[in-house]
């Protein structure tokens, strides 16, 4: 899911390190939509990892996704 909010406020991250990919547990790659560091669902980066540098297209967080209908913000 695409979206469509302020883009200078949020960016669309992955967590990096060993489990950053979430395929130990079958979800594939999560992309979070993060602010100051911290993701919309409350996740952060362990203590031997961090967010990608590169910006992913779609957010996959079922978390994020929910918090961001939630809020005002325009999920497409």
């Amino acid at each position: 899911m695409e979206i469509g909010l302020m883009k200078k406020d949020y960016k669309i991250l992955r967590k990096t390190g060993r489990l950053c990919d979430g395929n130990e547990r079958g979800a594939g790659t999560i992309y979070h939509v993060v602010k100051n560091g911290v993701a919309l669902c409350g996740t952060k980066p362990g203590r031997l990892s961090d967010w990608s540098f590169w910006e992913g297209q779609q957010v996959t967080c079922v978390r994020c996704l929910k918090k961001l209908k939630n809020t005002n913000s325009i999920v497409k």
